[in-house]
């Protein structure tokens, strides 16, 4: 038996030139598993964010906020957790040739302490007669630290896990066709410390015992072939070392078809494709079988 209640205000202002967004939201959830090994949980969250952008100039836009959340749980005793995060963000449009976004965040937990992460957007656009082409990339660090249930869940709960941290680089090309149609191709990696997983020897969740990395390639494909047909696709290869990155797929394909017949009919399917992937029973690794989903 699942219980959750949730109350959210959002007041919002907005000016000639700058805006704030801001959200404050109470939730709070409660659990009761009646079987032969009955559990419960009780928790509830506070969430406060406050947002204020504005425009510094014709092609910079600033923004600033801070991020306040207090999460508490019932286990064998009442455990709590709280995150401050302050963070900024830049924005420059030329409305041409370049374009670039940055930021940074920092972000106070009250057990792992003070830890700083960013981003960095840049584009290039060329604008020609048939086509459109951008040239994009990607530089980001991720903080991620241990949910409350993580840590002090009675069955599975491990109070030494560290927090985990990446680093994610990504580039790639983009073509956009003057009827709405687009093709892109990108190139991904992403570095993982501290990963956290199910433990099937110890039943708790750990810390991963090495690094290790996921690297692929995503291909997009989406075009109009007529003014009532249109057709979206796209591949991703995914490559990770042997025994991490479980039950992440090596080759995944979705693909979806649109036939509009009038203002009121239309006909969509929708196919994906996962292939194969890694997990563990215990120290053994093992193949999950590949699968297709169709939706019609």
């Amino acid at each position: 038996t699942s219980k959750s209640q949730r109350v959210v205000v959002q007041p919002k202002w907005t000016g000639e030139s700058s805006s704030f967004v801001g959200r404050i939201s109470w939730s709070s959830s409660s659990r009761d598993f009646v079987s032969s090994f009955p559990m419960s949980f009780e928790g509830d969250v506070m969430d406060v964010e406050g947002v204020f952008s504005t425009k510094l100039s014709t092609k910079l836009t600033c923004l600033i906020g801070l991020n306040h959340k207090q999460q508490k749980a019932q286990f064998k005793e009442k455990v709590s957790a709280d995150l401050m995060d302050y963070f900024v963000n830049v924005l420059y449009e030329s409305n041409g040739l370049f374009e670039s976004q940055a930021g940074a965040r920092l972000s106070e937990h009250s057990t792992y302490g003070s830890n700083w992460t960013y981003h960095f957007n840049p584009s290039v656009y060329f604008d020609f007669n048939a086509v459109d082409l951008r040239f994009h990339s990607s530089l980001s660090t991720a903080f991620i630290a241990p949910s409350l249930y993580k840590l002090f869940d009675t069955y599975s709960g491990n109070e030494t896990l560290e927090p985990e941290t990446n680093q994610s680089l990504e580039f790639g090309g983009s073509l956009f066709f003057p009827n709405g149609g687009q093709f892109q191709l990108v190139y991904f990696s992403r570095d993982h410390q501290n990963f956290v997983n199910y433990d099937m020897t110890t039943f708790r969740y750990a810390n991963a015992t090495r690094d290790f990395g996921v690297h692929g390639t995503e291909f997009l494909f989406s075009y109009p072939l007529t003014n009532r047909f249109y057709v979206q696709t796209n591949y991703t290869y995914t490559q990770h070392e042997a025994g991490e990155g479980l039950r992440i797929p090596k080759h995944k394909v979705n693909a979806s078809f649109r036939q509009l017949f009038n203002s009121k009919t239309q006909l969509l399917t929708n196919i994906q494709f996962v292939g194969d992937r890694d997990d563990k029973v215990g120290q053994d690794l093992v193949v999950l079988p590949s699968y297709w989903l169709l939706d019609f």
